[in-house]
């Protein structure tokens, strides 16, 4: 250690010794130091904030050191925690059986369903986090049950169930200046209404049953037609997966629209199906 010290003033006082001042002097300043700042060597120490004061600090001095946190007073959160709400919604206080919030698994996109004021069918709201640019999808039938990203990195695929069962699956597309959603794939099933009361006590013919279990599934342009029950008759028994082309009866496909099918409905006896497409069209199938 070297020191320099103003030894001048000490040379006055010692007088013939002043040669000997500066070694004096920095072997006094060293025993300062030993009695006044150094602290020994130790193998623990505890830090105690209990009586410490915002900002305070301590001298660590030791190989294990023991931090003992304050409770503290503040019932508001800690002022050094920022919060950013991103879903600013209050739902309805009840049991929900899917999640009505889903992120995509890079993080970057959110999705949450909502319930607009006075209507009874539900929408989903996409949100690019990092953007803050948002998509609105009003393509579900009925209240959102169910939210969820596929597990890829590459690509942003949502897929949401309204209350009806109505399935739908999303495309997220981020361009130029706003993200969008292409509708991919949906399903549909024929509301079927009995004439009389006395249809549903069990007294169904075959062809009320089969328009029962009517549904079109629909793949951008394309729609398919299937009578599950006729479908499951014509598949060898214990069979649960069937190609589309191995299935000879209660299937038809429809390739009539130029653009992307958005939107699909049976009568309720199932003799007609209306389909809308973003060419501008309704075209109906009897």
């Amino acid at each position: 250690m070297r020191l320099y010290l103003p030894y001048l003033s000490l040379a006055k006082k010692w007088g013939s010794c002043a040669r000997h001042v500066p070694e004096y002097a920095a072997m006094s300043a060293i025993q300062h130091l030993k009695n006044s700042e150094l602290k020994p060597l130790a193998m623990s120490q505890t830090i105690s904030f209990e009586d410490a004061q915002d900002g305070s600090s301590f001298d660590v001095y030791a190989k294990e050191v023991v931090v003992e946190s304050s409770a503290g007073s503040h019932t508001t959160g800690s002022s050094k925690v920022k919060l950013k709400s991103i879903v600013d919604y209050a739902w309805e206080s009840r049991h929900y059986p899917g999640s009505l919030v889903a992120v995509h698994m890079g993080g970057k996109y959110l999705a949450y369903g909502l319930k607009p004021v006075g209507k009874s069918v539900g929408v989903v709201r996409v949100v690019n986090r990092e953007t803050e640019e948002r998509a609105l999808i009003r393509d579900l039938l009925g209240l959102v049950s169910d939210l969820c990203f596929a597990h890829i990195r590459s690509e942003i695929m949502l897929a949401s169930v309204d209350h009806f069962g109505n399935l739908f699956v999303h495309h997220i597309e981020q361009g130029s200046t706003q993200i969008g959603s292409a509708l991919s794939h949906r399903v549909v099933w024929c509301p079927y209404i009995p004439e009389d009361a006395g249809s549903s006590s069990g007294d169904t013919t075959s062809d009320e049953d089969d328009a029962a279990k009517l549904l079109v599934a629909i793949h951008g342009a394309k729609a398919e037609m299937l009578n599950v029950a006729r479908v499951r008759a014509s598949i060898p028994s214990g069979e649960v997966r069937v190609r589309p082309s191995l299935v000879s009866e209660g299937r038809l496909s429809m390739e009539a629209h130029s653009g992307e099918i958005v939107e699909a409905s049976f009568s309720p006896d199932g003799t007609a199906l209306a389909t809308a497409s973003t060419d501008g069209l309704v075209k109906f199938f009897l």
